[in-house]
């Protein structure tokens, strides 16, 4: 039963019946090291991505900010007695900017395409991830983001396509995006190149081609494992 890995105890010695587990991502990898260590030499990582043909209405380069948009529970993912995903921080930067936010962490995949046709910038808040896969889809979109240090944001920001706060507090991400948007609404050239930038960052380093041999030589070293 899932309740049993509320018992963190019960969760690690239950990972010693797997001789292979694929980790989605970095920070995943260096998570479960640092608290299962024994476990280390089991550890394959295999990045996610995105594909880049998945949403052909919404890719194109973004000119001007009109919308903001958010694609994910609001409060409904607890760890650790924490709200992880923090939505309300995107509303709170909608209001005070003044430009609408379109939400929706209920859609199925085969309707995202159309959601990412009415946005301009994507706002990820949460705590912890491990993708999360909303910055690869809004990335090869061409959608700046304003992200948390959550997940793979730092590297995945690091040449440009959006900003991110240093820290998770909830004021310095409030303030951060409502001076950044308001920056790229008085600005809109440099809004067009932080789109350009993260859908060519996106398309050189997070599209399934780009990570396809990690997936297929760690499902290769899982089946040889069994």
């Amino acid at each position: 039963s899932l309740r049993n890995y509320v018992d963190r105890n019960i969760l690690f010695n239950e990972t010693d019946v797997f001789k292979k587990i694929i980790c989605v991502s970095p920070n995943t990898l260096h998570a479960v090291k640092k608290e299962i260590p024994r476990i280390s030499s089991k550890l394959i990582l295999a990045n996610l991505a995105v594909d880049e043909n998945n949403f052909p209405q919404s890719t194109f380069l973004r000119k001007s900010v009109n919308s903001l948009g958010y694609f994910t529970h609001f409060d409904s993912t607890q760890g650790q007695g924490m709200n992880t995903k923090r939505g309300h921080l995107a509303v709170t930067a909608s209001e005070l900017s003044g430009i609408p936010l379109i939400s929706n962490g209920h859609l199925p995949f085969q309707a995202m395409d159309l959601m990412y046709k009415q946005v301009d910038v994507y706002m990820m808040t949460s705590i912890y991830e491990s993708g999360p896969l909303g910055l690869f889809e809004a990335g090869i979109c061409g959608i700046p983001i304003i992200a948390s240090p959550a997940g793979l944001a730092p590297q995945f920001l690091a040449n440009g396509g959006g900003v991110m706060t240093e820290t998770f507090d909830e004021q310095e991400y409030i303030n951060m995006a409502v001076n950044v948007l308001k920056f790229w609404k008085e600005n809109p050239d440099e809004f067009q190149k932080e789109s350009i930038r993260i859908r060519e960052n996106t398309l050189q380093n997070h599209t399934w081609n780009s990570v396809k041999d990690q997936w297929s030589n760690g499902i290769l070293e899982f089946i040889e494992a069994k």
